[in-house]
């Protein structure tokens, strides 16, 4: 991070939200004790190792060169609209109903399994 331009105060506060967080998980509705995390795999992590870029930079109102660019500079890809974030699709117009039809059939699958267990 210092070498994309970060101070070090911004990157002390950064390591010290991520050293600092815990969390507990709910088995049978029951929380465990919390625990502290440590570094490994997350949600959103790749999982292809080696040159691969860990992120997408997306920008709103700012043309696609400025944006490559960055996203030279910052070691990760330039991303396009639209795409999609946790299942849901992002940069498209949700007011159309073919929009929603993706996320709608993926609630009927798992609605389906849920039903039969």
């Amino acid at each position: 991070m210092a070498s994309m331009g970060f101070g070090a105060k911004w990157r002390k506060w950064i390591l010290s939200c991520l050293k600092s967080a815990s969390i507990s998980i709910l088995v049978n509705g029951s929380p465990t004790r919390e625990f502290s995390i440590g570094s490994g795999v997350r949600q959103g992590d790749p999982l292809v190792k080696g040159k691969s870029p860990k992120s997408c930079l997306y920008g709103v109102g700012v043309n696609s060169v400025e944006i490559e660019a960055l996203a030279r500079r910052m070691g990760c890809q330039a991303g396009n609209f639209p795409f999609i974030y946790l299942g849901l699709p992002i940069g498209t117009n949700m007011k159309k109903f073919s929009d929603w039809a993706p996320v709608i059939e993926k609630f009927k699958k798992r609605l389906s399994k849920w039903k039969m267990k």
